[in-house]
């Protein structure tokens, strides 16, 4: 089938996309929901939590809630992909249908490259899934599931997580390190001098890889990194907001707050509700 494609439906219990020309992701970004992306043609370069991954046709990512991320295509190209984006957990009748292929991810690495064979089987099957949403034949989100659940035993099988081509924008391991360690202590009162001092670097030489890997600046990434864990906490606790700006590192819950609308479009409180 021809052209690019979305369907959203609560029903299905996942969003499809069908994207023939994907162009650059325009900023770094989160999401409280499990994401999948099958790239068919062409390559782009990935920024998934710390670390940078050159993809091409054939490879299948698998993107965790609350991890940053972001795709870069070279400059003047395109590729396509297909994507799935499954309900929030607030969504638990949604959430439901979709359970088992659920169960699945959290054993596979985010970056999985299938073999030939594998690779046909897959493109195959997100077809048929794109025929099915289509048509909309009698029971076919039934059918629709069916396939997709199809496609992650592949994957999980094949689970072949490595053999990717450099990228030009791959970090050094040294600040690769660097990313790692704050994704583990962004609740702590963490400053460029520190994080500086603590990896032996000059803190202009820090403030510069931020900006050349990341494209955040090191504030944007620890508050990222933040808001991030504070949605989960919003979702799956009744902590209240300021018990949780305090736990992910706030210093006030006023500048929780200016933070929390900035990167999610709205409140704290309307994000719990909504």
């Amino acid at each position: 089938m021809q052209g690019d494609f979305r369907f959203d439906s609560e029903k299905l219990g996942f969003t499809f996309i069908k994207k023939t020309h994907a162009v650059t992701n325009p900023r770094r970004h989160f999401h409280p929901w499990w994401e999948i992306l099958y790239i068919t043609s062409g390559q782009r370069t990935f920024f998934y939590g710390s670390k940078t991954v050159q993809a091409r046709a054939g490879t299948f990512l698998i993107v965790t809630p609350g991890v940053l991320h972001r795709a870069i295509n070279p400059e003047g190209e395109t590729c396509s992909l297909y994507n799935v984006f499954f309900e929030s957990e607030s969504f638990t009748a949604s959430k439901n249908l979709v359970d088992d292929i659920h169960s699945i991810f959290p054993r596979l690495e985010p970056f999985i490259q299938l073999g030939d064979e594998t690779m046909a089987k897959v493109k195959g099957l997100f077809e048929r899934m794109e025929e099915e949403i289509t048509l909309q034949k009698e029971n076919f989100e039934v059918l629709a599931r069916a396939l997709l659940s199809e496609i992650i035993v592949l994957v999980s099988r094949e689970a072949n997580a490595g053999d990717f081509h450099e990228s030009t924008y791959a970090m050094s391991e040294n600040f690769s390190e660097i990313l790692a360690w704050m994704n583990s202590h962004y609740e702590e009162n963490l400053t460029l001098p520190l994080v500086a001092k603590k990896f032996n670097i000059t803190p202009s030489h820090l403030s510069r890889s931020f900006k050349s890997f990341t494209q955040f600046s090191f504030v944007e990434y620890i508050n990222s990194l933040r808001i991030a864990q504070s949605c989960k906490l919003l979702r799956g606790t009744k902590m209240s907001v300021l018990d949780i700006a305090l736990k992910c590192g706030f210093g006030s819950v006023t500048q929780y707050g200016r933070w929390f609308k900035k990167l999610v479009g709205k409140s704290p409180v309307k994000y719990r509700n909504s």
